[in-house]
Formats: structure tokens, C-alpha cells, sequence
């Protein structure tokens, strides 16, 4: 429905705590609709529509919440931004200490493993051979556990509080940026608009180059902005540059250049890996390099669209796909031409050949 109204940027303000998985979702089918919120966010990646979640102060993602919006579900499209206070995770912080520590003998094994004062009358009662003395510091190390207990439980708790906040996303990479709500409005319209505008860059590179995927593509745009001094990381000087590199690709300027090489550079890597796979290629190629070199207005002579072969028909390459070749020549000896027809047809027949299915 988006594609089809023309619609390029979905916002997400995520504030949920997940699905319970009690008999009341499953009666009302929580899980089954919640699942197509992945159905839809994939299905933006082969739209190209540009999503923005957004986590709102003290907002929440937890359990199946966390999973449907994660960037790794459309990682070409999606980014995660989350207000300072929020929290997300699969499991909420005591949820997740009573996991690593089922009960309070597992508590016992840590204190009396991290404890020094536990560790050094441990260490008295191996070497006493006094039983009295030994009942009394067994004594003591149980009056120390139930004192450290609750101070451990809360210093557990606090660990698994802070794997949950959004600065330690960040630094696991599962999350774009740290986002205070009063900065939200200029830096997500900001962050629409680049992205749009480098969409549609990179739409016209994988078009150019169907070998190339997104990522590539827009690593290479971004790489085409660091060289004409823009700083990629603000969203404001990339979007202004890329919408007008955007118009600069339909007319003769340096950046429509950098388009032109893109294609040529995929037809020369199909052309040269179709020629590995065949013997007759590779001496076409190599007459075809050795015709060139000869002649340098083949380069300006059109080619036929359509030239009817001895097996099938075959379709036009243009020479200039082997202009910027200069290893052409290694790939095998020249074709000999028939004699006595004319040269230049038996050019065009050679440099067509190439192409054939």
C-alpha cells in the first residue's frame, strides 16, 4: 500500500512490552498478527521505503516487541533511534537474574567464590585440625552469606538494568543513536530526508550495476561524499548533497562520470567472465582487442542491434566495453576472418558474437 500511494518513510514510536504467550494472546492471536509487522517491515526493503523507529522516553521494547523491529529483520532500511531513558531487551532485568541465578544456593556459590574475607576463613578451616574452631568459622561464613545476600541480588540486578539501556545498544551496534526526545523532530525529518535522497542514489547504482548489492552501493555513494568533503555522519549536509548529486546525474557533469564508469566497469566484469567460460569467447575477445587497436573509429561505429549467427541469434555489445580492458589481449589468440567479404562486417560479426546466448 505504501509503493503503491508513493509513500517512503514509515515512523515507528515503539513503546511495547511484548507478547505474554498466555492463553489470552494466543486466544486473540497476539503472536499470529504480531508477526506480520515483520511480513511488512521485510517487504519495505523490497519497496525501498525508508523506516524510522523511534523508543520515546521511559518507553519499553521487551520479548517478542524487541525481535519484530529489529534492523536485522530489513537491514538496508530500518534504524533505531531511542531517547535516553528507555530501556529494551528480550528479558526484563529480574527476569533475567532469576535465569542466572535460579536460587540462593547459586548466590552462595558466588559469594564464597568472590568474598575475601569468606575466602580466607575457608582457607583457616582446611588448615585447622580443631573442630570446635572449624564449627565456629563455618558459623561465621554463614552469617556472612545471609549478610552479603541482598546486596548481591541488587548489585545482579543493577548489571542486568545497565546491559539495558540504550547507550550499551549503541555499543553493540544494535541500535543507530542515543536520540533525547527534544531533538527528535529536526534530526528524524533530517534523517528521512537523507536517506530518500540516498535511496534513490543507490537505486540508480544497483540499476547500473545489478551485481552490487544495496550496502555496496551505498557504501559507495557515502565514499563519493567523503571525497567531495562532506561529514557523513551529518544527516543534514548528506541529504543537501546527495539531492543535488541526485539532479547532477541526468546531465554531463562529474558525478553523472562517476555513473557512467560504474556501468561500464559491470559491463567490462560481464563481459570478461562470460569470455572465462567459453574458448570461442576468449579468442573473440582477444581478436576483438587486436581489431581495436587498429582501429581507432571502430569505437564510434554503431553496432547492429541484431545479428543473425550460425546458431542462434546473438545481441549487440558495444565496444567500448572492452575500452578500459588492457588484459584482454591474454585471454587467447585472434579469430581469423573468412576472406573475401568485407572487413568491416566481419568486425561487427566478431565484436557481436560476444554476446551470444
Amino acid at each position: 500500500d505504501f509503493a503503491q500511494e508513493g509513500l517512503k518513510a514509515i515512523l515507528i514510536v515503539a513503546n511495547w512490552r511484548g507478547f505474554s504467550g498466555g492463553m489470552r494472546d494466543m486466544y486473540k492471536e497476539i503472536l499470529k498478527e504480531g508477526s506480520r509487522i515483520v511480513d511488512a517491515l521485510v517487504a519495505c526493503e523490497a519497496y525501498d521505503v525508508s523506516v524510522l523507529t523511534y523508543i520515546p522516553p521511559f518507553g519499553e521494547l521487551r520479548g517478542g516487541s524487541w525481535v519484530v523491529i529489529d534492523k536485522q529483520i530489513a537491514p538496508n532500511n530500518i534504524v533505531v533511534f531511542a531517547d535516553p531513558t528507555s530501556r529494551m531487551n528480550i528479558i526484563e532485568p529480574a527476569g533475567f537474574c532469576k535465569v542466572k541465578f535460579r536460587d540462593n544456593r547459586e548466590v552462595t556459590q558466588t559469594i564464597k567464590r568472590l568474598d575475601q574475607q569468606i575466602i580466607k576463613w575457608q582457607k583457616q578451616i582446611d588448615e585447622t585440625e580443631s573442630a570446635d574452631e572449624k564449627l565456629s568459622l563455618q558459623s561465621m561464613i554463614v552469617k556472612r552469606v545471609d549478610e552479603l545476600m541482598a546486596d548481591y541480588k541488587r548489585v545482579a540486578l543493577k548489571f542486568a538494568e545497565l546491559q539495558d539501556t540504550p547507550y550499551r545498544a549503541v555499543e553493540k551496534g544494535v541500535i543507530g543513536a542515543v536520540l533525547p526526545f527534544t531533538d527528535t523532530r529536526m534530526r528524524i525529518y533530517w534523517s528521512f530526508r537523507r536517506r530518500m535522497a540516498v535511496y534513490a542514489l543507490r537505486r540508480k547504482y544497483v540499476t547500473l550495476s545489478p551485481s552490487t548489492t544495496l550496502s555496496e552501493a551505498e557504501q559507495c555513494i557515502m565514499a563519493w561524499a567523503e571525497d567531495d568533503g562532506v561529514d557523513t555522519k551529518d544527516d543534514r549536509r548528506v541529504a543537501e548533497w546527495a539531492e543535488q548529486r541526485g539532479q547532477e546525474s541526468h546531465h554531463a557533469t562529474t558525478f553523472a562520470h562517476r555513473f557512467s564508469v560504474v556501468r561500464r566497469t559491470y559491463i567490462q566484469s560481464r563481459v570478461l567472465e562470460l569470455a572465462s567460460n567459453s574458448s570461442t569467447a576468449r579468442s573473440t575477445v582477444a581478436a576483438l582487442a587486436a581489431i581495436q587497436s587498429t582501429s581507432g573509429a571502430l569505437r564510434r561505429t554503431p553496432l547492429p542491434t541484431n545479428v543473425e549467427g550460425k546458431n542462434s541469434k546473438v545481441r549487440s555489445v558495444s565496444v567500448d566495453a572492452f575500452s578500459a580492458s588492457s588484459d584482454v589481449s591474454t585471454l587467447g589468440s585472434p579469430v581469423l576472418v573468412s576472406p573475401g567479404a568485407d572487413d568491416m562486417t566481419h568486425r561487427r560479426r566478431c565484436v557481436s558474437s560476444v554476446g551470444a546466448e
